[in-house]
Formats: structure tokens, sequence, C-alpha cells
């Protein structure tokens, strides 16, 4: 196991500043409203990046570009694409066809990452009387 020597971590820390400045630059630059306000927030220190992926205008922009980039391209043809007629000769992959429901369960898992976990008060342990 090679340990990074005192210089080395400082340099990487160095660069994850300068990296995070450059995004929060580029973000308070944007002409998306959703995403200069949050910059704004993170930049300000008034919300931490973990706690900004709960935040309602972070997952609208996220919803947004999710919309864009599944709308239809208008400038693409009208006329449906060609059929392959090798597509019809292909074994099928036995993969499930994707659904919503999994986009459902991908978004909720990512927002339950995002979160801090609270953890629960320890509950009492039961035990059987014995019987006698």
């Amino acid at each position: 196991m090679e340990f990074l020597s005192v210089a080395e971590l400082e340099h990487i820390s160095r660069l994850r500043a300068e990296s995070r400045q450059t995004a929060l630059e580029s973000a308070l630059r944007s002409t998306e409203p959703v995403r200069a306000e949050l910059a704004q927030e993170l930049a300000g220190g008034r919300v931490t990046a973990r706690r900004a992926l709960a935040l309602p205008g972070y997952q609208e922009l996220l919803e947004r570009r999710t919309a864009e980039a599944l709308a239809p391209d208008p400038t693409a043809a009208d006329d449906p694409p060609p059929h392959d007629a090798e597509q019809d000769t292909a074994e099928p992959t036995g993969q499930p066809a994707d659904t919503d429901d999994d986009e459902d369960f991908a978004q909720r898992n990512i927002m339950m990452r995002a979160t801090p976990s609270v953890a629960l008060p320890p509950q009492p342990v039961r035990r059987r009387r014995a019987r006698g």
C-alpha cells in the first residue's frame, strides 16, 4: 500500500478546489435560472452540494433536462426508420424491456443516496418468557 506525501495531498486538494470553483463559475454564468440560482446558493455556502440534490429547483432542472432529452427531435424526418430485416432473425436477449417503473426506481434510488440517512433509535429487544 502506497501512501501519498503531504505535498501530493495538498496538490490534490488544490485541484479539487479549482475544479469546484470552475464548475461554480460556469454555473453562475449559465442562462438557466435554476442552475444559476443553485450555483449562487452553493457559492455562498448556504447549501451543501449533497443537500442541493434534494432541493426542488435541482429536481426541476433534472426533470426538464430529462424531458428535453426524451423529446423527439423536431428537425428529424416524420418518416419512420427503415425496417431492418436482420432484426426479425435476431435471438431475444432475455432482458426485460425498460419501463417507467425502472426510471422511478432509479430516481428514488439516487434521491435516497443523496439525502443523509437518519439513524433510527434502537428498538427494544423482545425476549420470550421461559415457560415452566
